[in-house]
């Protein structure tokens, strides 16, 4: 089994590691030059699914998945796929997604590169071992064209290697975190080295562009097309340090935005929201930000009495619906989970009724993102089916009948990968 990925984990032990540096064709310092004397501006921006006339989703259909596309005028799911009367059920079909979890099946994407090509990622997984050069699993990036056709793998990590979205790119390349892991004989993780990596979209060259000092987190990208970093150091005894930066690849600088101290028993969450990098604690009392122009706050969250007063579980950041943060209760409803919009400068809580987990099945609405039609949704005929059978649904809402309640969906037509 391939090792867990460590950069998306923010747990003191994940602080702690000591990150040994790791042998490349070409050093950081050569690579960081290179990149320089090519580019006397490096903007970066963040690769999403989106694009002018819809977005590009990975469905998955019972153990299957197909890479698809929605469209926003015409409100209709379909495949990836030109071939008529293709059954989308194997390899042989562009949209293939892969099955189960053996053989190669997509985990990332599509996400939109530019106008005519796409990227999507791979998790590679053979029982033989002649299929993988003596181990069992590896990463890839595959390209492909908007339409769906000409898939072409673009890079094959190895089985030591561990690529992480998000991705960004500049224009001519994309740039990913891959962590290099030591593993023994016994298939045990000794050590592991993270760096940030360009990969040429000409050639798919490797180019070490960033190697942090300690274990890192990619948050996204600012306004300005910097790469935003955090950096965890976990030397301090009892303590471990949370840094965000600001690294421009042009000059090769990066700028502390700022820095925050925890304690290696607190739960703390960091994610990149809109303009701000949010710290949020596992207990949610209070909320900490910080944007690219270092300004900060940290706002008392004004929660209502049946969670102030509870013995909740946990408290997590969703997305963002709007300027507000909506954010997840975990209890204190047994087994259920409420959600909630946050305002980031006042702590101003207020419930969302149409969003709640009951009894592990969510119901009856689960936001996946805001394009220009409204929220993405999936919806399903709860209360009158049972949790566990209800009939899942797609479709857009706007986002004053979400946050009021109203049960005003356009309902996507599906019926191409059903």
């Amino acid at each position: 089994m391939k090792p867990k990925r460590l950069a998306a984990f923010l747990t003191a032990a994940a602080a702690a590691l000591s990150f040994a540096a790791c042998g490349q064709q070409t050093s950081s310092a050569d690579s960081s030059q290179e990149l320089q004397s090519a580019n006397s501006t490096v903007t970066l921006r963040e690769l999403d699914h989106k694009s002018e006339d819809g977005i590009y989703y990975l469905e998955r259909v019972q153990d299957k998945g197909l890479l698809c596309f929605i469209d926003y005028a015409g409100k209709k799911e379909v495949p990836l796929c030109s071939e008529p009367n293709c059954s989308h059920s194997s390899e042989e079909c562009s949209a293939w997604a892969g099955k189960g979890h053996m053989g190669r099946v997509v985990t990332h994407g599509p996400f939109v590169l530019d106008e005519n090509t796409l990227l999507y990622q791979c998790y590679c997984q053979f029982d033989t071992k002649e299929d993988s050069n003596g181990k069992s699993s590896w990463d890839e990036l595959w390209l492909m064209d908007a339409d769906g056709t000409n898939p072409r793998l673009f890079f094959k990590g190895t089985h030591t290697q561990s690529v992480a979205p998000p991705f960004y790119t500049d224009g001519t390349g994309i740039y990913c975190s891959i962590s290099e892991m030591d593993i023994d004989e016994n298939d045990t993780l000794q050590n592991t080295t993270e760096k940030i990596v360009r990969l040429g979209l000409n050639d798919a060259r490797q180019q070490v562009v960033w190697e942090p000092k300690n274990s890192s987190i990619c948050l996204g990208v600012d306004q300005q097309g910097r790469l935003l970093l955090c950096e965890i150091d976990g030397s301090g005894n009892g303590m471990y340090e949370q840094v965000v930066y600001a690294v421009d690849f042009a000059s090769m600088q990066k700028t502390e935005l700022a820095r925050r101290e925890f304690s290696k028993q607190e739960d703390v969450t960091i994610e990149k929201l809109g303009e701000r990098v949010y710290w949020w604690q596992k207990r949610g009392a209070e909320l900490c930000w910080v944007d690219s122009s270092a300004n900060k706050a940290q706002v008392e969250i004004q929660w209502p009495q049946e969670i102030a007063g509870a013995n909740y579980y946990c408290v997590r950041l969703m997305d963002m619906i709007g300027e507000e943060l909506r954010v997840r209760v975990d209890g204190p409803w047994e087994r259920s989970s409420r959600d909630f919009l946050v305002n980031p400068e006042t702590g101003a809580v207020q419930p969302l009724t149409l969003e709640m987990i009951y009894l592990g099945e969510m119901q009856p609405v689960q936001v996946h993102t805001d394009t220009p039609q409204g929220l993405l949704v999936t919806f399903e005929s709860w209360p009158e089916a049972r949790p566990g059978e209800a009939d899942k649904r797609m479709g857009f809402i706007s986002k004053e009948d979400f946050i009021a309640g109203n049960r005003c969906f356009e309902e996507i037509d599906r019926t191409a990968v059903r």
